[in-house]
């Protein structure tokens, strides 16, 4: 029995490995040879190519993605008032709390949406109805505003949709446990 012969190759210096009789390492190798110094003129040509075209062309700024939405992409949500939401209770029931940011406002009108008006789920519409009914900034990024409430940071708020918007368990505890902290009397 024979030896096989080995043929070692690397890619960076540009060989392979393999392994058997001469006549197929002998093959191997110079089909190898052969794509290898193709693809080397193929790209030495596209570089020059590409190296033409950059010289013909004058360097232009990219449009600005804000002034124009690509096609299929998701319209962006505008809030609107629901104009038939009593909300003549929330400033009595968010007297006793000072939310610190966004996301523990949005908790405390899901839970006055929930609690005093018995609303289950709600939508973005009336939280936002609550946002400008407690005379409170608005985020400017209002949905943004919505996902951290329901993201891994804090995670008060369950929304699959802009309305089925619920409290969580966490949620519901931060609120109910003075995690939003009480106002100073």
């Amino acid at each position: 029995m024979t030896n096989p012969t080995k043929l070692h190759i690397d890619l960076q210096k540009g060989t392979v490995d393999v392994e058997g009789d001469k006549d197929l390492i002998e093959k191997v190798y110079l089909d190898f040879k052969e794509n290898l110094l193709a693809g080397r003129s193929r790209m030495e040509s596209s570089s020059a190519d590409l190296q033409e075209r950059a010289k013909a062309q004058p360097l232009r700024r990219p449009r600005s993605s804000r002034t124009t939405t690509p096609e299929g992409a998701k319209p962006i949500y505008v809030p609107s008032l629901v104009k038939n939401l009593d909300t003549s209770k929330l400033a009595a029931f968010s007297a006793p709390y000072a939310p610190k940011n966004h996301s523990e406002r949005v908790l405390l009108f899901v839970k006055f949406l929930e609690t005093a008006l018995k609303i289950t789920p709600c939508t973005a519409d009336q939280i936002y109805t609550c946002y400008k009914s407690a005379r409170v900034k608005v985020p400017e990024a209002y949905e943004q505003a919505l996902r951290e409430a329901r993201g891994n940071r804090y995670g008060y708020i369950d929304y699959k949709t802009l309305t089925g918007i619920t409290a969580t368990v966490r949620g519901a505890n931060h609120f109910d446990h003075d995690g939003i902290r009480k106002a100073p009397e």
